[in-house]
């Protein structure tokens, strides 16, 4: 058939199924002339998928396809019933047909990888990676050795690398991003840039009212929304209202002065913004809850003392508040 398609092939359950992308290729292309294949699929390898958890990403090498490296969890069962996740560095140099862990045994390369996890291959030389996590991990042997030869960023996500000087870097991190040309050993921040990242905005309802914004890995932060003068609004206007990842900050709309901020995994805490005392009200720590990163948080439209907050269940917190330190 000379007729030219484009195929999405979409395949993310039966992960016990092989799905192997270079005999996909070979028998649509035998079938179909000069198709066009989008595949989208999980990049598990059987004996692998039988074996582990999941294979997070599956990085190619550009001057090379067939080089492949994926970061793999491997949750390892022990005595005590806990289940320690290693991070392990897998390689293939068959386009997936096979593959093999590079990394030691025993050894974790990285961290949580539903939040960091990137494995970043050198343009000039596949067996130069980095790993990035609250460290970035970097190898020059192809993931045999590693070591933190890096030290800048920190809760590190993102690296791109000039692929015509390796030397060349960007690092994108949760305070922003830096740039290098001598391999890490230097870093320039550009201040000048304005790369915050807001997980959530609220407002309160003073004339002008301020805005509230829950940054990452920044706390959460409160601003005015205009100022007298003819000046604009600063940097050093803002002023730093709670800490951690900062998420929702709602504020009392029947009186400013309450502000509910919450920061990961369900702690909340009603900030007294008259007196600056605080007070915890959701606890991250209590077992008997499952919370979010991102805990959903939202004040009653009816009652503004009524509080809920959204874990495995919905709860309500019914709020009293006074001029007393302590309700």
């Amino acid at each position: 058939m000379n007729k030219k398609i484009k195929i999405l092939a979409f395949r993310t359950d039966r992960i016990g199924d092989l799905i192997n992308s270079s005999s996909f290729f070979k028998s649509l292309n035998s079938y179909y002339d000069n198709a066009e294949i989008d595949l989208v699929c999980s990049s598990y390898n059987c004996e692998i998928a039988k074996r582990y958890d999941f294979i997070k990403n599956v990085y190619i090498y550009n001057k090379n396809p067939n080089i492949l490296y994926a970061n793999i969890d491997n949750a390892n069962p022990n005595p005590n019933n806990n289940r320690p996740v290693l991070h392990e560095i897998y390689r293939s140099d068959d386009a997936g047909e096979s593959w093999y862990k590079v990394s030691a045994d025993g050894e974790s390369i990285g961290n949580r990888s539903n939040y960091y996890g990137q494995i970043i291959i050198d343009p000039n030389d596949h067996l130069h990676i980095y790993v990035l996590s609250p460290i970035v991990h970097e190898s020059f042997d192809g993931g045999k050795t590693w070591g933190q030869y890096i030290r800048y960023g920190g809760d590190n996500h993102v690296l791109w690398i000039n692929h015509n000087d390796s030397r060349h870097m960007m690092m994108g991190y949760d305070y922003g991003m830096a740039i290098t040309h001598d391999q890490g050993k230097n870093w320039y921040h550009p201040d000048e840039i304005p790369m915050g990242q807001f997980y959530a905005i609220g407002v309160d309802m003073d004339y002008p009212y301020n805005v509230y914004g829950g940054t990452q890995d920044f706390g959460s932060w409160k601003g005015p929304s205009t100022k007298k003068g003819r000046f604009p609004i600063r940097f050093e206007d803002w002023e730093h209202v709670n800490g951690g990842d900062g998420f929702y900050n709602l504020v009392d709309p029947d009186d400013s002065r309450w502000l509910y901020s919450s920061s990961q995994f369900g702690h909340i805490t009603r900030i007294d913004q008259k007196t600056g005392s605080r007070k915890t009200i959701v606890d991250d720590r209590n077992d008997d809850f499952r919370f979010n990163w991102n805990t959903p948080l939202l004040i009653s439209p009816h009652n503004s003392k009524t509080l809920y907050v959204g874990a495995q269940l919905v709860l309500r917190c019914l709020l009293y508040t006074s001029d007393a330190a302590d309700e």
